[in-house]
């Protein structure tokens, strides 16, 4: 991590020096390359939640940055919108969603503040697509969303996943502001529509949010189970088993809805189980779940009854 931001200041202070101080378009582009790139487990492979956290923020101010030289490079605006996602998931929402009954204001202040860095997140994916795609996003400004999905392609998938992914983070922050639930189908969309062009896209992931979005349908409600568990195998066999968020997704949802407390246990300690001591691309959200996963073990008398 001290290497990586040594050479980002680095690259960032001389792009300053040859340009005489102002950051020209190519500069930021080389920057931006080096940025956004997608095999990188600088942050995603790391084993440490907290320094993640201290070191997203500065990221983030850079990303912002460079994006005021060049407001339309679209890789720069995804890892911008990457970048918020991460941080208002690991350092933000799931934080406050282990405070005590009793700080309850804090929860909510936390959950706020997520649901900001939320649509955030969206705002620069969302740019980024319109760039892409301009088409696309006109008509789904006008609410024809049926003739704006036709017009996807392959190379819209990661602008449209990552702007279903911060749309619906963004909801599941805060369920009492009608405006945004009120706009949930057309994330849901989003992500449905990734699904239909790549099933595997981005080792499951968009089957992992949709198998959030079933799990937490109430009982009855368009077959919720059903297709629960239907994404929760396919999340689990395009990441290989090796991730710990479908199974942990599948616990808070489908199983303390039917109130299965024996299938919950054994979904935790799958959860549990999951190697950590390797750098991968799913070992920093593997720690998140494993941390979370604990706590409900520890609270599980809020979630169901127990004798």
């Amino acid at each position: 991590m001290k290497k990586y931001l040594f050479t980002v200041l680095s690259v960032f202070m001389l792009v300053s020096i040859l340009t005489g101080c102002s950051i020209n378009k190519l500069a930021v582009n080389m920057v931006a390359d080096m940025l956004s790139g997608e095999e990188s487990l600088v942050f995603v492979g790391d084993d440490d939640p907290e320094l993640i956290g201290e070191a997203l923020p500065f990221a983030l101010k850079l990303y912002e940055s460079l994006l005021e030289s060049n407001p339309d490079n679209k890789r720069l605006l995804l890892a911008c919108g990457k970048a918020f996602c991460l941080y208002a998931f690991s350092n933000v929402q799931t934080p406050a969603s282990m405070l005590p009954d009793d700080e309850f204001e804090k929860q909510e202040k936390m959950n706020l503040r997520a649901k900001k860095l939320f649509l955030r997140a969206k705002k620069y994916v969302l740019h980024a697509l319109e760039l892409e795609n301009p088409e696309f996003v006109r008509l789904l400004s006008r609410d024809e969303s049926d003739k704006a999905f036709l017009l996807i392609n392959d190379k819209d998938l990661p602008y449209l996943y990552w702007t279903g992914t911060a749309w619906m983070g963004a909801v599941s922050t805060d369920p009492f502001d009608m405006s945004l639930l009120v706009s949930l189908p057309l994330a849901v969309k989003c992500i449905e529509k990734v699904v239909d062009i790549d099933d595997s896209y981005d080792s499951g992931g968009a089957h992992e949010l949709l198998l959030s979005y079933y799990g937490a349908l109430p009982e009855g409600m368009g077959n919720g189970e059903e297709k629960a568990r239907f994404h929760f195998n396919k999340a689990v066999e395009y990441s290989r088993g090796e991730k710990a968020s479908p199974y942990l997704a599948l616990a808070t949802s489908v199983c303390i809805s039917k109130q299965d407390i024996e299938e919950f246990k054994s979904l935790i300690d799958m959860v549990i189980a999951i190697d950590t001591t390797e750098p991968s691309e799913f070992r920093l959200f593997n720690i998140l779940a494993q941390q979370k996963a604990r706590w409900y073990s520890d609270h599980i008398e809020d979630f169901f009854i127990v004798e």
